[in-house]
């Protein structure tokens, strides 16, 4: 009897149900621009979506059947992006034209002919994957990065020698004989060897926003690329110390945990201590085990939680999880990939791109800017300082302006190049203006067609710290 009740009540529920909803259809008011609008909304609501081509390549025999297919589902409007494929390349589209090449604005003009026939909006990615960045993107225009040298001179003496050139990326553009195709003199600036920091240092933020519980670090020690150079002993890192704050990156915050010695040898060493709460870690290393040189190396340094994961490690080793950063290091050979303070937790343990190797000795303490000698007008077109140097010990520093080498992310086979100063307007509107003149050359008047914007995605540029005319511009933005 409970069970026919219950079939009863569900009955009666379902009817008065279909009843309110037939009242409330038939009290509609389809006058009112909110429900017109829902109903039919107007081409500015509806949305617009990616259209990959994957490696660039295009079937003109489906696009016709592709942008009526998206009018019909809604669609207000698409962004043409152009992308390299990953994976089985048996089960990839084959390579198609270069980005901005003839074939390829053709193939933009017949589809941009189509988005008007099904009024579908469209907006061309303006580059090959992202970054910005193509095939006629010049070296004058391209990322730059800033790189220095160190030399140590005792005077008094008269100085006339060329200063010795910074080592760049392997990916720098270069000329047959080595040199970069640009390159720019920064500055040359001379200090007084007074006082040195005690180490080379390094502070890691770890992931997420909360503390984390850490019991023990891991290091490596790496073998050098040169061992008839280096000898034995490699560029062995020697003593180093480990501290760990859960406030900021002031020096009063930190509190040292290790403070110990490796090994000379390239094997794991395992350092364990007191579980303890940390928001940043600092590492320290002071010294190396080779003292005819003013260089130490390390291949890897990792800490872990107290449920055994490696809480400094970088996107370099999982990309899927959140990553600890390198906020602050005051030393490394090149910036960019090659030897720099990133390949301390990237999971490589050898090589140029796996290992960090510094800069030289620890960096000056300069307590008074006056001290510091802008020797820059004393420098030649060919890289020759001269100078008369003061009595006592003189640390001078070369700075220049070159090109990192960086090229586009994914971009489809036939369209790779160098990615822009993304610090320059000049190099910015070069490329914008290539762009469109390309288009305008073959569609005319681009208000006239269903192209309504350039997208560019995003900006994941590595190792770009500089632009030629920098200095310029933050003395504009200073006054």
């Amino acid at each position: 009897m409970k069970y026919i009740n219950t079939i009863k009540q569900l009955l009666f529920i379902v009817i008065l149900s279909i009843n309110l909803q037939t009242r409330a259809a038939d009290t509609t008011d389809f006058t009112n621009p909110l429900v017109s609008g829902f109903l039919h909304p107007p081409k500015a609501a509806k949305p617009s979506i990616y259209w990959l081509w994957l490696n660039g390549y295009v079937n003109r025999d489906y696009l016709e059947s592709e942008l009526k297919q998206f009018s019909e589902k809604g669609i207000g409007g698409l962004c043409i992006f152009d992308m390299g494929a990953r994976g089985d390349t048996k089960a990839v589209p084959p390579p198609g034209p270069a980005f901005m090449s003839d074939e390829f604005v053709e193939n933009i003009a017949y589809t941009l002919g189509l988005a008007s026939k099904y009024n579908l909006d469209v907006q061309l990615a303006a580059c090959s994957s992202w970054d910005l960045g193509g095939a006629w993107v010049q070296p004058h225009h391209a990322s730059m990065g800033l790189y220095h040298t160190k030399i140590q001179v005792k005077g008094p003496v008269d100085y006339d020698e060329v200063l010795p050139f910074p080592e760049l990326p392997l990916k720098t553009p270069k000329t047959p004989d080595g040199k970069p195709v640009f390159c720019k003199n920064v500055a040359i600036l001379a200090m007084p060897e007074a006082k040195r920091q005690s180490a080379h240092e390094f502070i890691f933020k770890l992931p997420g926003t909360d503390t984390h519980y850490i019991d023990h670090a891991i290091l490596y020690n790496a073998q050098s690329d040169n061992p008839n150079r280096y000898g034995e002993f490699h560029l062995f890192a020697k003593d180093f110390s480990v501290a760990v704050s859960t406030d900021s990156l002031e020096e009063r915050h930190f509190r040292e945990i290790i403070r110990d010695r490796l090994k000379p040898n390239t094997k794991p060493q395992r350092f364990n201590f007191k579980p303890v709460e940390a928001r940043y870690v600092r590492l320290r290393i002071y010294n190396s085990y080779n003292t005819k040189f003013n260089m130490v190396q390390l291949a890897e340094f990792e800490v872990y939680d107290t449920n055994g994961h490696n809480i400094v490690a970088s996107k370099e080793i999982d990309r899927t999880k959140d990553s600890a950063l390198i906020v602050l290091s005051n030393s490394q050979r090149v910036s960019g990939e090659k030897w720099d303070a990133d390949n301390l937790n990237d999971g490589q343990k050898s090589g140029p791109n796996g290992t960090w190797i510094s800069a030289g000795l620890p960096p000056l303490v300069i307590k008074d800017r006056s001290e510091i000698l802008d020797l820059t007008k004393r420098i030649n077109t060919e890289g020759k300082l001269t100078w008369e140097v003061p009595p006592g010990q003189w640390t001078i520093i070369r700075f220049v302006c070159a090109n990192t080498g960086e090229k586009l992310k994914v971009p489809s086979p036939n369209s790779d190049g160098l990615a822009t100063d993304h610090f320059s307007h000049e190099s910015t509107s070069v490329f914008i203006q290539y762009i469109t003149n390309r288009l305008k050359q073959k569609l005319g008047d681009l208000k006239l067609t269903p192209l309504k914007q350039l997208y560019l995605p995003s900006y994941e540029v590595r190792g770009a710290t500089w632009t030629p005319d920098f200095i310029e511009q933050f003395m504009k933005y200073c006054h």
